[in-house]
C-alpha cells in the first residue's frame, strides 16, 4: 500500500507528468520511492476521478 499511498500524496501535490488523454482517461507518470530508489510508474485518472495504476515500473528516476 505504500506504493499506492505515495502516488496519492504526488497526485495531489501535482507532482507527475502528464501524458495521453484517451477513452481510458488521463495517462500520469509519477516517481515512487522502493526501498531508496526511485522508480517511475504509470498511471490512470479515469473520468470519474478515480487513480489507477497501469505500469507497476517503467524505469527508474533520476
Amino acid at each position: 500500500m505504500l506504493y499506492i499511498e505515495q502516488a496519492q500524496v504526488n497526485f495531489v501535490n501535482q507532482k507527475y507528468i502528464v501524458g495521453e488523454n484517451d477513452q481510458y482517461g488521463q495517462r500520469l507518470t509519477i516517481v515512487i520511492e522502493v526501498r531508496g530508489r526511485k522508480l517511475l510508474t504509470g498511471w490512470i485518472l479515469d473520468a470519474n476521478g478515480t487513480l489507477k495504476l497501469a505500469t507497476p515500473f517503467s524505469g527508474f528516476a533520476e
